[in-house]
């Protein structure tokens, strides 16, 4: 590809128009772990080389904030342009991009563009609704052995890179060919840290940035291949992060509970080496919500339905800055769906961050960049004494807003649904009130830097249950549970130590509080699984019933069917039901399947 820049002023709408477009993002990416952010490692070398010459062939956006600092809901604003409340996915996993929204390769797609996506997390599998438009959508992960309950599936970025290439090589160079659009998504920053050789030695002591340098080497195998696809054509490259990583500022060790900047700055750099000149765009605060309008205006076609965000094109172009008195906005529920804590919300503005909370924030990002003089100091904004002029002004303009969207009681009714038939069964056996605990008013909650420390000790608790000592995790368990009484996590965690350790009831207990709150598949299964061992067998039918109806490709529900079918002396239906299990969620559940049949037919044998 060659490396020339377009002269000052070039970029119009349409001018990138028939380009082949490629979208790489790089899940849980700070901003400032990039060289081309100013970043050195320990070496005094950067971890990203690949990155850093792609920045310096286009526009390096240096102030790019996430929407939100979650995987599904974040990619979602990048793929349609809107925020959350908008859109409608919420947090990770429960959530379900609805057809009505249109994404950015369906609009490709219409216009005649091949469009392909490689992805590398289950949190962005095709059932959450992020593969409308894409002709390929490969999600081939890897099986882990405890899926069922939350742990993370991935692919490596070498694996996705690998699967991204074989379709650039079978989708040819012919110059009759579609363009096309390729979107690569890489989930190797995300915890847990390991690296491989020889990152893991040069990186022994940062793991994470050990992380992001063996991405960047793949990021730079993926740019080699899409060089040699496309000839002497230049397409048009978006690197983009979906969200950051606290690494133990403001007491958060990883993302999602914050909205500091840790969590929220992101790079974003937009190339088009021909067309768009090389710079550095710092004098204003771009969202990931620009991105899927700025494509579209680039290409010279209309968005699908009206974004939150705005085409760069002016930034793109070498034009002054503006949007300096531009605000995005931001949020987090997942401190209110998971753990029962109070929601964040914040109106995010070049210079400055007014963040919602019990007790509000506000930050002098020009001088205070890592956000360590709260000004308002636990005040409201119309009581802090020496708050900038406008501090106020960002409050009003939040609360205005937050008053006109969907309130987080009603988000949290929007997550997959319990059928009010099934729903009356779990309530007739005792399981569910009639309509569920009535969810607490967000004013009432606890201020998540406040609760902050308490995941560590959950952290400790899962390690701990892990190591097989279910006797220290349902201590702890119990401690988070008397902090915090509405933590899913914590509720699910204590359920399962406590089956671990055969106190049936006490499990029981505390999945019955977990569904009160919110049911979640895997504590159903776990409830329904807890109540079969004690010989209830029309219970855990019930249960697996509601599981079903809350996602119906879940593979634990026909795992926990064929375990209920086996208790009930039926071991062919159990044979079918562990198959089914793997077919319907091979990601998650083919180990798991397997190593039922295997003890299915051990059992059968003896007999």
């Amino acid at each position: 590809m060659a490396v020339e820049t377009a002269p000052e002023n070039g970029v119009k709408p349409g001018s990138a128009a028939g380009r082949d477009v490629v979208l790489i993002t790089l899940d849980t990416t700070r901003a400032d772990r990039l060289g081309c952010y100013g970043y050195r490692d320990p070496t005094g070398g950067s971890p990203t080389p690949n990155l850093d010459r792609l920045a310096a062939r286009g526009v390096r956006f240096g102030d790019a904030v996430s929407p939100v600092p979650m995987t599904l809901p974040a990619h979602t604003s990048i793929l349609t342009g809107l925020e959350p409340p908008h859109h409608g996915v919420r947090a990770n996993g429960e959530y379900r991009l609805a057809p009505e929204h249109t994404t950015l390769a369906e609009v490709l797609a219409a216009a005649g563009y091949d469009t392909a996506a490689f992805v590398s997390s289950f949190v962005l599998a095709p059932r959450f609704g992020l593969d409308q438009g894409f002709a390929t959508y490969d999600a081939n992960l890897q099986a882990t052995r405890r899926a069922v309950f939350g742990q993370q599936n991935e692919r490596s970025g070498k694996a996705v890179t690998d699967a991204a290439l074989a379709w650039l090589g079978s989708h040819g160079q012919s110059a009759e060919r579609k363009p096309f659009f390729l979107w690569v998504h890489y989930f190797d920053p995300h915890d847990p840290y390991a690296p491989p050789e020889p990152f893991a030695s040069r990186y022994a002591d940062h793991p994470y940035e050990g992380e992001i340098a063996f991405m960047d080497a793949q990021v730079g195998r993926l740019l080699d291949g899409v060089a040699a696809a496309e000839g002497e054509r230049e397409p048009l490259i978006v690197a983009a992060g979906d969200h950051g990583e606290s690494l133990g500022e403001h007491a958060e060790r990883y993302h999602s509970r914050t909205l500091y900047e840790g969590a929220v700055h992101v790079p974003l750099l937009i190339v088009a080496a021909d067309l768009i000149p090389s710079r550095v765009d710092d004098g204003e605060v771009v969202g990931l919500v620009d991105v899927a309008p700025t494509v579209l205006d680039l290409l010279g076609l209309a968005p699908g339905e009206t974004p939150d965000g705005e085409s760069l094109l002016p930034a793109l172009a070498g034009r002054p800055d503006g949007g300096q008195d531009r605000t995005l906005y931001l949020e987090t529920l997942n401190t209110y769906l998971d753990t029962g804590w109070a929601p964040l919300y914040a109106l995010r503005r070049h210079d400055a961050k007014y963040i919602e909370a019990p007790r509000p924030e506000l930050y002098d990002l020009a001088n205070d960049p890592h956000e360590q003089h709260d000004l308002l100091a636990g005040k409201q904004p119309e009581a802090a004494d020496g708050a900038p002029p406008d501090a106020v002004a960002l409050a009003a303009a939040l609360r205005h807003r937050l008053e006109s969207q969907p309130g987080v009681v009603e988000a949290a009714a929007r997550r997959q649904p319990v059928d009010p038939e099934v729903r009356q069964r779990l309530a007739a056996l005792g399981y569910l009130s009639g309509g569920g605990s009535a969810p607490p008013d967000a004013a009432d909650l606890p201020d998540p830097k406040d609760m902050l420390p308490l995941h560590d000790k959950l952290l400790a608790a899962r390690a701990a249950l892990a190591q097989g000592d279910p006797g220290q995790a349902v201590r702890l368990g119990r401690e988070l549970v008397r902090a915090a009484p509405r933590d899913r996590a914590a509720l699910q965690l204590l359920g399962e130590a406590y089956a671990t350790m055969g106190d049936l009831k006490h499990a029981e207990q505390a999945l019955r509080r977990h569904l009160e709150i919110g049911p979640s598949v895997a504590a159903t299964v776990l409830l329904a699984q807890v109540v079969m061992q004690q010989g209830r067998f029309q219970d855990a039918e019930a249960l697996l019933d509601a599981a079903a109806e809350l996602d119906p490709g879940h593979g634990a529900v026909p795992l926990a069917r064929g375990d209920l079918r086996l208790a009930e002396g039926r071991p062919d239906e159990a044979r079918a039901l562990y198959r089914k299990a793997a077919e319907i969620d091979p990601v998650r559940f083919a180990g798991l399947s397997k190593a039922r049949l295997e003890r299915l037919e051990r059992l059968l044998a003896r007999r």
